[in-house]
């Protein structure tokens, strides 16, 4: 299993690379947009609209493509705004962990808030994805970096050491070792990003903050995603990344965080 996704990391994070720095834009956008419509097909699986039909697939996923489309059309200030507005919304949501049996049923109400919730998955993150592309490639490479970095360290932590439970309830495989392990890899990380422009003090000490804060929220997303996984008797969002699951388990982490990196990196005036 941990062969399998390492190989698979590789063969995605090369390209993946290539995409962000050596294609124009518009190629990381459909990119972007490509392995985030994915994730909303999941999602919205997880909310139990079918996807039995090719129909109800195109009568689905083709407003989300659409939509896609229309906010990456947008002025700048409207994005911007959209994902500022989305990490309150971000922020709401994820209280919903502290009811984890809200929503739990399979009626109307259930189903329109998670099909609400896949729309703030994924649309902030996509508009995230193309304005830091845009400003500078660098600053994707040291969110995704961070984020998955965090992610690692959280694994291999809570593997080793165990211990306690994070949320038992909702994920029972996390522990409050692997939440410290993942702070602690997210902000050696940033340090090590740092290093190569050494900031001011002030400045650092600000930047490591908003680091603890943004994996945090990190581990929030992945805690939301579980829940939904939960709620519809899923280990997996799919079984599409061998070894890995589907797009959604990879990626839960940096839906949630992307917003709240974006915002940050617009108030250290670096988009």
């Amino acid at each position: 299993m941990l062969k399998t996704r390492i190989i698979l990391a590789i063969c995605v994070g090369l390209p993946l690379l290539a995409l962000l720095f050596l294609l124009p834009a518009l190629a990381w956008q459909i990119f972007a947009g490509f392995a985030l419509l994915v994730t909303s097909w999941e999602l919205l699986r997880l909310a139990r609209i079918s996807f039995t039909k090719l129909s109800n697939q195109l009568l689905v996923l083709g407003p989300v493509a659409i939509m896609f489309i229309a906010a990456l059309s947008l002025a700048p200030s409207i994005q911007w705004a959209i994902i500022h507005w989305s990490c309150l919304l971000w922020l709401v949501a994820l209280l919903w962990l502290t009811k984890p049996q809200f929503a739990s049923q399979l009626d109307g109400l259930a189903r329109i808030l998670k099909v609400l919730l896949s729309l703030l998955f994924v649309l902030p993150a996509l508009l995230t994805l193309a304005l830091l592309q845009t400003a500078n490639p660098i600053l994707v490479l040291v969110f995704f970096s961070l984020i998955w970095a965090a992610d690692i360290f959280a694994y291999f932590t809570g593997k080793i050491i165990g211990g306690p439970k994070l949320a038992p309830n909702i994920s029972p495989g996390k522990t409050i070792a692997g939440l410290v392990g993942g702070l602690t890899g997210g902000l050696l990380v940033m340090v090590c990003w740092l290093s190569l422009v050494p900031p001011q003090v002030a400045a650092t000490v600000t930047i490591l903050f908003a680091t603890a804060i943004l994996v945090l929220i990190s581990v929030g997303g992945d805690l939301l995603a579980s829940l939904l996984k939960r709620h519809a008797n899923r280990k997996d969002s799919s079984q599409l990344l061998p070894g890995h699951g589907g797009m959604l388990d990879r990626m839960d982490s940096l839906l949630a965080s992307a917003p709240f990196y974006a915002v940050c990196i617009q108030y250290l005036g670096l988009a």
